[in-house]
């Protein structure tokens, strides 16, 4: 009401009563034209009112000033604009800018009074220090054609201009490290059409920049994988964030892998497009399937090794195992996981291989022979091989491989063996020489006692059974270096009665000593076979031998029975002892080289491999049939086969 008050505009309450006693004094013609300038007197203020609620309500900032620039009236939001406590009026518009500003806006407020409308921009620097910039509109008030003032519109725009900023600066850095990224990173419209592209992503494509923007994106999007891929285009219109994998298309017509993560660009409130983050996913995924493949082909290698292998941590818990060791162990891999190793030795074996395991974390390799006991309680030797596990120069861990070399021990033992019998080979062979010489003397002798004409008859009875026995000794040495000799293999025509009796030959003494009933049956009609005598008659030397032995530990009956005969085109020869028998589960492995059920040291457990080798190098088989206390009954089976026809010379 001020500024109205001031304009002389303001009702007056008390001339309203004034007017009306004047009005009934005048002449009805001047009473009625007086009462209409009262009336639009009144009309006038209260439009006068309307305009000033107007200017008091709207947010922009309105001036009235000279046509000097001073200011005669600020509404509420002006007042408020500039943060001024004490009125604007009579202030200049050009001290109210930045002083840099000021010469400026002056040369605008001469623009406007000369009768141009004037729009700027300006710089407020309000009392609490913030600077405002605004949009300025300066309108000359006209006059009776002049101008006699100006009014001034003031639009705060700093909060959207610093918005504006802001934004621009984003883009700016989104700008930046999406040019250093090395993920491919687009944007996409509603319709899929590229709208922008980093240069990870023309790398990615194989494409220019030209090439792709404003161009739909299906293209490079592998057939197979269009349809998914739409789908979750769709999906992110509708608001959510989608991740998936699918092959992009390069223009040179490779293929690449690549994960997608996708996600809505909104603006108020509505998708207008679609940000993409694409990793390449092609060259790490190869090296993963490679890794995945070496990886599956070193557990199937470590697994098929007939070794067992473990990995040990520090603390002597396994980290890994093969299925040698599971089986070796006779516990699953489940629970040897985490497992000390020491809990699956004997007490007596612990101590060596826990020193053995120390000196390994010691940094140095470590190779031992070590005794160990099966689950099934069989002694076995096992060679370890144990290296130190490096992380960062650090040990952290044992690699164990150890294998059971039981059965090389023995076959060394064996060859030691071997060497022992082709040594005592020699000596028998220069000792029946040595005998021959005196046997040969006394027979000599004997028949010139016999042939005494003056020799008693009980004498010469004596003499001819001194010249038998000599004789039969001299035959048993032979037969004695035959054996030893070391023969080539050689087939020829065999008897194999006479390979048996030979053999049997070797043994009576033996058998005979350790009270064995020996029972021979003999079919006297067998043919004649082309065989190699000598190995036929190690077979048969073995068989009879595993034999005695079995007999021997038996505290039964002590009894051998050796028989022949034929069916059909095959010779069959049976040994069968009366010993305590073969157990079930000794069946599938009795013919296994070095594998025996006799204590250690009482066989080599090479008898029947070596013989049933010898019977199928023939074309034969070797049969057993034994139970539990009963006995054993072994069958060797030998084709008859004719001597070969010599060539026609």
């Amino acid at each position: 009401m001020q500024e109205f008050h001031q304009a002389g505009l303001a009702p007056d309450v008390t001339l309203e009563p004034r007017l009306r006693a004047l009005l009934r004094e005048l002449p009805p013609a001047q009473s009625a034209l007086l009462e209409e300038l009262w009336r639009e007197r009144e009309r006038l203020l209260a439009l006068a009112e309307q305009h000033r609620l107007v200017m008091q309500s709207v947010t922009d900032g309105i001036l009235v000033t000279t046509i000097g620039g001073v200011i005669e009236y600020a509404n509420e939001a002006a007042q408020q604009l500039f943060s001024h406590r004490r009125t604007l009026r009579d202030q200049r518009l050009a001290d109210l800018v930045a002083r840099e500003e000021q010469e400026q806006l002056r040369a605008y407020v001469q623009r406007a009074a000369a009768g141009d409308a004037v729009r700027a921009q300006c710089t407020v620097v309000r009392q609490d220090g913030d600077p405002r910039r605004l949009n300025l509109s300066l309108i000359p008030i006209r006059e009776h054609g002049l101008v006699s003032g100006l009014v001034v519109s003031l639009t705060d725009f700093t909060d959207e201009a610093r918005a504006r900023d802001e934004v621009a600066a984003a883009n700016a850095r989104f700008r930046d490290l999406a040019d250093v990224a090395t993920d491919a990173i687009w944007t996409v419209d509603r319709r899929g059409l590229f709208t922008s592209v980093n240069p990870a992503t023309l790398e990615l494509a194989g494409r220019s920049r030209g090439d792709m923007l404003g161009r739909s994106a299906i293209p490079l999007i592998a057939p197979e994988d269009q349809s998914a891929v739409a789908g979750h285009f769709r999906a992110v219109l509708g608001g959510k964030r989608e991740r998936y994998e699918c092959h992009i298309l390069r223009s040179d017509g490779s293929r690449r892998l690549v994960s997608v993560a996708n996600s809505p660009i909104t603006t108020r409130g509505t998708v207008t497009g679609i940000l993409g983050v694409v990793r390449d996913l092609t060259d790490e995924r190869t090296r993963s399937v490679a890794f995945e493949r070496l990886e599956a082909t070193h557990t199937r290698l470590v697994d098929s090794a007939e070794d067992a292998i473990a990995t040990i941590d520090e603390d002597g818990r396994f980290t890994s195992v093969n299925r040698a060791l599971e089986k070796v162990s006779g516990k699953s891999r489940s629970v040897l996981i985490g497992t000390n190793f020491v809990e699956i030795l004997r007490p007596s074996e612990r101590a060596d291989l826990w020193r053995l395991f120390a000196a390994t974390l010691g940094g140095e390799r470590q190779r031992r022979e070590v005794r160990f006991t099966r689950p099934d309680g069989a002694q076995r030797i096992a060679a370890v091989l144990a290296t130190p596990l490096l992380e960062e120069g650090r040990v952290t861990g044992v690699l164990a491989v150890a294998r059971d070399v039981t059965d090389e021990r023995n076959l060394q033992e064996q060859i030691v063996r071997r060497e022992k019998l082709v040594a005592l080979g020699e000596l028998v062979g220069g000792v029946v020489h040595e005998m021959n010489v005196p046997l040969q003397t006394i027979l000599s002798n004997v028949q010139l006692l016999e042939q005494e004409p003056a020799l008693p008859a009980e004498t010469r009875e004596c003499a001819a059974t001194v010249a038998s026995e000599v004789r039969r000794a001299s035959r048993i040495v032979n037969k004695l270096l035959t054996f030893a000799r070391q023969n080539p293999a050689e087939r020829l025509e065999t008897d194999i009665n006479a390979v048996i009796e030979d053999t049997l030959e070797l043994r009576r003494y033996p058998l005979r000593v350790q009270e064995i009933d020996l029972q021979v049956e003999l079919d006297r009609s067998l043919p004649h076979t082309w065989a190699d005598p000598f190995q036929l008659q190690q077979a048969f030397l073995n068989l009879l031998g595993n034999a005695e032995q079995a007999v021997v530990q038996h505290g039964g009956a002590r009894r051998i029975r050796v028989a022949s005969r034929r069916e059909e085109e095959t010779i069959v020869v049976t040994v069968a002892d009366s010993g305590p028998g073969i157990a079930p589960e000794h069946f599938p492995h009795i013919f296994n080289p070095f594998y025996t059920t006799k204590p250690r040291g009482s066989g080599t457990g090479l008898g029947l491999s070596i013989a049933d080798g010898i019977v199928r190098d023939h074309g034969g088989t070797i049969r057993v049939q034994s139970e539990p206390g009963k006995g054993a009954t072994f069958e060797l089976s030998l084709p008859i086969v004719k001597p070969p026809v010599p060539p026609s010379t």
